[in-house]
């Protein structure tokens, strides 16, 4: 049941319906936040090396630095987690997690399609759609999408 006036023409009521259901546009500041929090996913989401492991305490008070929200949160217990590995237990740990299993794949067309040529075809569409950072892959993978989609405007 609406909460518009049957005497409000249907059209009208449409449009009203679906205005109120759109986000609404983010502030300067609000983009900013997400292009941080895109960011740090971006680093925390690579193969960790050393370079990884000497900045984590970097990262964790530029986490706790954000503003309230899940994401913050989370990020706050990962890298708390992070700060307090090795490097050698960490490169296993991402192994585990993220090399072994298609389910848990990194790479986008991986977990859609495996290897089949479907694939070939998606990671051509998705190349040509959106230009990796120089210095990747090839490979669309969640790291090179955070850095694009930070780079771009949101």
């Amino acid at each position: 049941m609406s909460p518009l006036p049957a005497s409000v023409p249907a059209l009208v009521r449409t449009r009203i319906r679906a205005a109120v259901r759109r986000p609404a546009r983010l502030t300067p500041e609000e983009r900013e936040e997400r292009a941080l929090l895109l960011r740090l996913c971006s680093l925390l989401l690579q193969y960790p090396d050393e370079e990884l492991a000497a900045s984590a305490a970097g990262l964790a008070d530029t986490i706790e630095a954000l503003p309230p929200s899940p994401a913050a949160a989370h990020l706050a217990h990962f890298t708390t987690w992070l700060t307090g590995q090795e490097t050698d237990a960490l490169e296993r740990h991402y192994v585990e997690t993220f090399d072994l299993r298609r389910r848990s794949s990194l790479y986008l067309t991986y977990y859609l399609h495996g290897d089949t040529r479907r694939r070939g075809m998606t990671l051509l569409t998705l190349t040509s759609a959106t230009a990796p950072p120089a210095g990747t892959s090839k490979g669309v993978n969640c790291p090179t999408t955070f850095r694009s989609c930070w780079s771009s405007p949101l």
